[in-house]
């Protein structure tokens, strides 16, 4: 039996919906939305990557509301989820192709320092931007080449979401953050830094307040 298209089922929920708000052409999403041609034919017909923003924009502009919005949205995590696979099991690039570390990472000239620190980070908001300034100061590598040099220990669809400015704020695993840390090339130290800025997030979430302050053992 073959597989059912994950493509296929996101257009067809997605053409559900909009049918039921009475729109029938790309034209239609188009003239009710006011968004460009090109971001809503990318979501309804393109063949390439479906941004989750620019659904979630129409989903928005045609005031779907939560349950509407639930199928579409797990057919687009499915689809998200068999393209990070197909990814995952595409061969990995010969270290051969390299040899002289060209594009190894390397560290700020001296009298700089424009590493983002995750230290300085205190909610999960501020945690995540600091992710995401860490990944402008790694050379912005893709999800992929991040998961591969992790050695697929997390997917890239796993590090998409958790870094989608779009997506409600939310604490990553620590097994994600370590992932995408070596994976943008970050050291042993790099590790023991953002191990610890997300153990004192995390823990600041979950202490009580009335109890931080007395001693754990008398």
């Amino acid at each position: 039996m073959s597989s059912v298209n994950p493509r296929l089922v996101l257009r067809i929920e997605l053409q559900r919906l909009l049918t039921l708000r009475g729109l029938y052409t790309s034209e239609d999403v188009v003239r009710v939305t006011g968004m460009a041609r090109a971001q809503v034919e990318r979501v309804l017909n393109g063949n390439g990557r479906v941004p989750r923003h620019l659904l979630d924009e129409i989903l928005q502009r045609i005031d779907a509301v939560q349950p509407e919005r639930r199928p579409v949205v797990d057919a687009w995590r499915r689809l998200e989820a068999a393209r990070a696979e197909t990814e995952a099991a595409a061969p990995e690039p010969p270290e051969a192709a390299d040899p002289a570390g060209l594009h190894r990472l390397r560290e700020d000239a001296a009298g700089y320092t424009l590493k983002p620190s995750p230290l300085t980070a205190t909610s999960k908001e501020e945690f995540l931007a600091v992710m995401r300034e860490f990944h402008i100061w790694a050379g912005e590598p893709s999800y992929r080449e991040i998961a591969l040099k992790a050695r697929k220990s997390v997917g890239a669809s796993t590090l998409c979401e958790a870094l989608d400015p779009k997506r409600p704020p939310r604490l990553p695993t620590l097994k994600v953050v370590t992932a995408f840390v070596y994976g943008c090339g970050g050291g042993e130290e790099d590790l023991t830094t953002w191990t610890t800025a997300w153990r004192q997030v995390r823990l600041a979430r979950t202490a009580d307040p009335a109890t931080t302050a007395r001693p754990r053992y008398i």
